[in-house]
């Protein structure tokens, strides 16, 4: 996978040089025919030497506009090779649905439990084999070990990206097979290795998880992200 993509990137950078080069060979040859005929039209007294430094001057602002012209076909291209990409994304079969008689997740304020959980990403081998967890109520808890032993997994069955091939995750003794995602997720903070800002207000990124957040809402949770004193500058 990443030998192909470093193939395709290349690719693409030699694609992008030799289109460039290109464009720029192409107005140099056009200035220079120019050149050549206007210089032979003044041997000739056809034209005068004003006449052809006043159509030399005016030549940027011919061979400007198509340079832009041809570099926005480019990036056209580009842009729709990465619209392509986003709606392979969209198009994703959902890996989780709701149930048709799910219901609301009441406020947890319950334990957290693996019941015998068995999961894998493929048939080769599982990545939790009968997992049994059990986290209190207000318990702080880390869940520590080495790359691939299943730690973004758990997460994953807690949130319910992916529903275990065995056994159940309960949340309050509530299995998450039965209660809808929307209850579910809107009692989970998610915070990720790596962090995105949007390219939009400050507010609107403190407030993306709740759409509809009024003010005093985003005060608090940026307050509680310890933002306050970094907003008022």
């Amino acid at each position: 996978m990443l030998h192909s993509l470093f193939k395709a990137g290349l690719r693409l950078v030699m694609i992008n040089s030799l289109f460039g080069t290109s464009t720029d060979l192409a107005v140099t040859l056009g200035q220079v025919l120019v050149l050549g005929a206007g210089g032979y039209l003044v041997i000739e007294h056809n034209i005068t030497i004003g006449t052809l430094l006043a159509f030399m001057s005016y030549l940027p602002s011919v061979y400007g506009p198509v340079g832009s012209l041809a570099g926005l076909g480019q990036t056209i291209q580009v842009a729709l090779g990465s619209m392509q990409r986003v709606n392979e994304l969209i198009d994703e079969p959902v890996a989780v649905e709701e149930s048709k008689g799910a219901i609301a997740l009441p406020p947890l304020n319950g334990e957290i439990e693996l019941d015998h959980v068995t999961f894998g990403y493929g048939s080769e081998r599982p990545i939790l084999n009968d997992v049994t967890l059990t986290i209190p109520a207000g318990a702080n808890v880390a869940v520590v070990g080495p790359s691939g032993s299943g730690k973004s997994t758990i997460v994953n069955l807690l949130v319910r990206f992916w529903d275990p091939e065995q056994g159940a995750v309960l949340f309050g003794g509530h299995n998450l097979r039965e209660v809808t995602l929307a209850s579910l997720r809107g009692q989970i903070g998610l915070v990720l290795q790596d962090t995105f800002i949007f390219d939009t207000s400050l507010r609107e990124n403190i407030g993306m998880a709740k759409p509809g957040a009024t003010d005093a809402e985003i005060a608090r949770a940026a307050s509680a992200a310890r933002l306050d004193s970094y907003i008022e500058t």
